[in-house]
């Protein structure tokens, strides 16, 4: 039995992957669900509701120790003990390049640090954490412009891929991993943050300043707030800071400007209502002057929707090319996998207009993919 264990789109895509990609049988699939299930999408979709779509069978993780004759942890919420296995076929993904940044949060610190890159690792599960011998790994470049949350959507969609170019060869036990290396080791526990109590730390140079804000910006989680009020990006300004740090110099409806080590900082107030809406009426002028009062060019709304999207569907090509110019995922998927070039395509039927739809398409989008749901 090939048991999946673990949560989100990533684990979703695994199971699609080996039923509709590999032609396994349900019935030799099962899947351990995360405690947080609830069994209903939400920004990611829901393994215990695409498992029951596809009538693959739950089970415990008792059960699983037993009877897997292949395990896979992805985004998996327990302690897998590889001891309680009859088998060695024990694998994690696992979103770092390990031996960098073992354990949690790592969606912050390649950010918080600087980092150029980032990927995600396939490895064996030791008793260790996230000490197992590595069989694959794929990196990634990071911008600085990249928060948290597009760490993560960078995360999902790399380790999908290191799943789908792996997952019938640990099948099929044609597989070799080798150590980690001991060199640039880390590891950070759960109690390393504390996201009740998150500051923005003033006595700081400005761009340790934006690493904080692009670090902590997730919206499905959190976001930083300086009095009383989410702030969302930054911007250094060219002067340089001649009081204290942290000294309040400005505030407008859009940011804060405060002192800082070194030069003075604009902290911009979350505006994603504005933006979105502004985006759906066609109004240029507004949607580009709030630009800044995001997080990221890839900020999603509850329904996982990016700007790209809207602009796609409510056929606001001015918009959309703007969008594209400025680096936006013309790929991008939302929780269900809906891709950018389907919301044109549903402005194309409803419109007759098919200028947006052949623009994505002149852009490289991607005309084979296929949702989570595996519809094209």
């Amino acid at each position: 039995m090939i048991v999946i264990a673990g949560k989100n789109n990533i684990a979703v895509a695994a199971l699609n992957h080996l039923i509709f990609d590999l032609g396994v049988p349900v019935q030799q699939i099962a899947v351990v669900c995360n405690q947080t299930e609830t069994g209903v999408d939400n920004w990611q979709m829901s393994l215990r509701k695409r498992a029951g779509q596809l009538d693959v069978k739950e089970i415990t993780l008792e059960k699983a120790e037993k009877d897997a004759s292949c395990f896979f942890s992805l985004e998996f919420d327990r302690i897998v003990r590889p001891e309680r296995f009859r088998i060695d076929r024990i694998f994690n993904i696992h979103f770092s390049l390990l031996p960098k940044y073992k354990g949690m949060y790592t969606s912050i610190w390649p950010i918080l640090n600087g980092d150029s890159h980032s990927g995600s690792t396939l490895h064996l599960i030791d008793p260790g954490i996230d000490t197992g011998d590595i069989i694959d790994q794929l990196s990634f470049e990071l911008s600085e412009e990249d928060c948290s949350a597009d760490l993560y959507l960078k995360y999902i969609k790399c380790s999908i891929e290191l799943f789908v170019r792996n997952a019938s060869y640990l099948l099929n036990q044609d597989w070799k991993a080798t150590k980690q290396a001991k060199r640039a080791s880390t590891y950070f526990s759960k109690q390393a943050l504390d996201f009740r109590n998150i500051k923005i730390d003033f006595n700081n140079t400005a761009w340790s300043i934006g690493r904080q804000m692009r670090a902590f910006s997730f919206r499905p989680y959190q976001l930083p707030a300086v009095n009383g009020q989410r702030v969302v990006n930054y911007k250094i300004l060219d002067n340089k800071s001649k009081v204290r740090p942290g000294v309040l110099l400005d505030e407008t409806d859009e940011y804060f400007e405060f002192s800082t080590i070194d030069y003075d900082i604009l902290l911009c107030k979350d505006r994603q209502a504005d933006v979105f809406d502004a985006i759906r009426k066609g109004d240029f002028f507004r949607f580009n002057s709030l630009l800044n009062c995001l997080p990221s060019i890839e900020d999603r709304t509850n329904e996982s929707w990016s700007m790209l999207m809207v602009a796609s569907f409510y056929g606001q090509q001015d918009i959309l090319e703007k969008l594209i110019l400025l680096g936006a995922d013309f790929n991008a998927v939302n929780y269900k996998g809906t891709t950018v070039l389907m919301y044109a395509k549903d402005f194309a039927l409803k419109s007759g207009d098919l200028r947006i739809y052949n623009f994505l398409l002149d852009s490289g989008a991607d005309l084979l993919a296929k949702d989570f749901l595996h519809k094209d």
